[in-house]
């Protein structure tokens, strides 16, 4: 058999199992199921007081801050 005969064949038989594989993916549609939005509720935050508090990480500095009255 010819050399180029046995490369055709091959290239074609690769091209029908990638047709195999890949063509009822796309004709199924669940590609396109997959990229459908859905909304999303979400809720309102709470009605709460925070507070925020500043921790230092040098032991020297927290000294110096405790010394500091809050402004509240």
């Amino acid at each position: 058999m010819d050399v180029a005969l046995k490369q055709r064949l091959v290239g074609a038989l690769v091209l029908v199992a990638l047709g195999v594989i890949f063509i009822p993916m796309i004709l199924d549609g669940s590609a396109q199921r997959a990229r459908q939005e859905s909304t999303i509720e979400i809720p309102q935050p709470p009605d709460m007081r925070f507070e925020t508090r500043r921790l230092a990480l040098d032991p020297e500095a927290a000294e110096v801050n405790d010394s500091v009255a809050p402004d509240s």
